[in-house]
């Protein structure tokens, strides 16, 4: 792999197996800025779903650091939610972004 080579995860176990599988958002960081893609269509109007999956998200991030032993899991939480409250908030002036259509592979 070269240095240039993105760094992927592989897809979660179940994902091949099931009937129904819509990839929701892919996150990169890149020469240390944030590039994110999004299927915003996914939710349709129902954007407080995307709420939840911010949740859900970030209770997988707290139990990840509490299996690799980092802190309990709701101490990580509590640092989840803290991060979150803090960006939230914040204006991104350099945020940018397009839409685009899906791609099939």
């Amino acid at each position: 792999m070269s240095s240039s080579d993105p760094i992927e995860l592989d897809m979660p176990d179940g994902v091949t197996d099931a009937r129904q599988a819509v990839e929701l958002a892919r996150a990169w960081i890149c020469d240390g800025a944030l590039m994110v893609s999004l299927n915003s269509e996914a939710f349709g109007e129902r954007i407080e779903d995307w709420g939840r999956l911010l949740g859900e998200i970030g209770q997988h991030v707290a139990r990840a650091a509490a299996l690799q032993g980092a802190m309990a899991e709701h101490e990580a939480l509590q640092a989840v939610r803290a991060g979150f409250d803090a960006t939230i908030i914040q204006h991104q002036p350099a945020m940018s972004g397009k839409v685009r259509a899906r791609t099939s592979h």
